[in-house]
């Protein structure tokens, strides 16, 4: 399997385009060696997904995306 990633489908903070103008930094190495603001990644089953993101939403007070899927390769 492998982990498609939609590098579009989170909100990136403000200082990740920043230190890439600044250092002249490829998109690609800003994705490899920063991960653009991805913290933590929870690896779920497409079925929980929902709820899981719901109960970080109301009990944690956090903020989460729905950044890729995995697929047989």
């Amino acid at each position: 399997v492998t982990a498609r990633i939609d590098r579009d489908s989170w909100t990136v903070p403000p200082i990740f385009p920043w230190l890439q103008e600044l250092g002249e930094i490829d998109e690609d190495e800003m994705h490899r060696v920063f991960n653009m603001g991805v913290g933590l990644v929870l690896v779920v089953s497409s079925y929980y997904a929902n709820h899981i993101r719901e109960t970080l939403r109301k009990k944690e007070k956090l903020t989460s995306w729905q950044i890729g899927e995995v697929v047989a390769e």
